[in-house]
């Protein structure tokens, strides 16, 4: 629109330039017109004036004459000159133009380019999305099945946990196993009233694979003659110790051991193997222990309820123990009520189970929970002997 409004622009001074010549030539006829009746009057009366004085007035006249012709041919010039430049500027302005109208179409085909980029990159932004969105529900299915094969996992673990302790109450309870017996296998030994001697070539010979120790029927010396160098390997996951009277000593040198995250998964201390002092001292250090995960302590019937606020603490800090056991043992109602109320600051623990007689007691906490189970085992005064009696109900 400007290059336009220029070029109106020359044309107006063209035509006015042509008009001021028009006019100057009108202007130099009648100087001539005027001149010529001068001349005429000039020669009608030089003889009526003085020949010299009429010569000078005619060479005035000359000089005025050519003056105006020079202005004219300096106008003519300067048109001339400036039609050459309109031209010029004209010739450059439609250039520009057609320059212009070729960018316009660059412009017009680059801004269909990006129209079609832009609806291409609108398609596959909407892909994308709901590429993302399947993902998302995809990722939430893996994550709730991974969930679900967790929770199997360790229902399944706790289940083999609880039939590994069956035979462990099982294995050692008829009187031709009292007899002194070391028992290998590819992932287990198993001792029975070991001697100090046979203790020393177990912790000679056994290897990494075998992760599951069972003691019974053994002292406090022997035990700790062979438990503590063997904690100290860091390779058992499960150990049961069985029908053994372990001494506070013991239990102290035990405890330090669990205090250093060891790899033990599973502890058993069954059949008069432990009491109050014992169980005070041992989950004091298991409060902060990140590897058990299952702990029984049944058949034990020095355990009373004086250690059950030592074993509600153990279970309110304790974050990776899933099963509790202390069936078969003198903890009375009140003291399993504590335990059952601890439940509440552990969403990990996942069972306790109890005698079976404080199941009406406890039958609130049931079917609300289902964290607490029951013991169907009864003992005899054979327990004191090592001897079990298992009944069903």
């Amino acid at each position: 629109m400007h290059i336009a409004a220029d070029i109106n622009k020359l044309k107006r001074s063209l035509e006015t330039k042509d008009q001021e010549i028009d006019d100057l030539k009108v202007s130099i006829k009648e100087k001539d017109n005027e001149s010529d009746l001068k001349i005429q009057e000039l020669q009608n009366s030089i003889y009526g004036k003085e020949l010299l004085s009429s010569q000078q007035m005619l060479k005035r006249k000359e000089k005025e004459a050519n003056k105006l012709s020079e202005g004219i041919t300096a106008k003519e010039q300067e048109v001339a000159s400036f039609k050459e430049f309109s031209e010029k500027q004209v010739q450059e302005t439609m250039a520009m133009k057609s320059k212009i109208a070729d960018n316009q179409r660059d412009i017009a085909e680059k801004e269909s380019m990006i129209k079609s980029t832009n609806e291409e990159l609108s398609s596959m932004r909407q892909l994308l999305s709901e590429a993302q969105e399947e993902l998302k529900l995809q990722k939430k299915s893996i994550d709730e099945l991974e969930e679900k094969l967790r929770t199997q996992y360790r229902i399944s673990r706790m289940k083999d946990i609880e039939i590994e302790g069956l035979k462990a109450r099982l294995y050692p309870r008829n009187e031709q196993n009292m007899i002194t017996s070391t028992k290998w296998s590819e992932s287990e030994v198993r001792l029975t009233s070991p001697s100090a001697e046979q203790c020393t070539d177990v912790l000679t010979k056994i290897d990494n694979n075998h992760r599951h120790v069972y003691l019974s029927d053994s002292s406090s010396d022997v035990a700790q003659l062979l438990i503590v160098p063997l904690m100290q390997k860091k390779s058992v996951s499960s150990l049961y110790i069985l029908s053994t009277p372990l001494t506070c000593d013991f239990i102290d040198l035990f405890a330090s051991q669990m205090l250093d995250d060891n790899t033990l998964e599973s502890l058993y201390l069954n059949h008069n193997s432990i009491d109050d002092d014992g169980v005070i001292t041992l989950v004091q250090s298991l409060k902060y222990n990140r590897k058990l995960q299952y702990l029984s302590l049944d058949f034990n019937t020095k355990i009373t309820s004086l250690s059950v606020p030592s074993l509600a603490e153990f279970i309110c800090i304790n974050s990776t123990l899933s099963v509790l056991h202390v069936a078969s043992t003198s903890i009375d109602a009140k003291g399993v009520l504590e335990l059952v109320d601890s439940l509440k600051s552990n969403a990990r623990l996942g069972k306790i189970v109890v005698d079976q007689k404080h199941k009406a007691l406890c039958s609130q906490f049931v079917g609300k929970t289902n964290r607490l189970d029951f013991s169907y085992s009864s003992t005899t005064a054979y327990e004191n002997t090592g001897i079990t009696k298992f009944k069903n109900q």
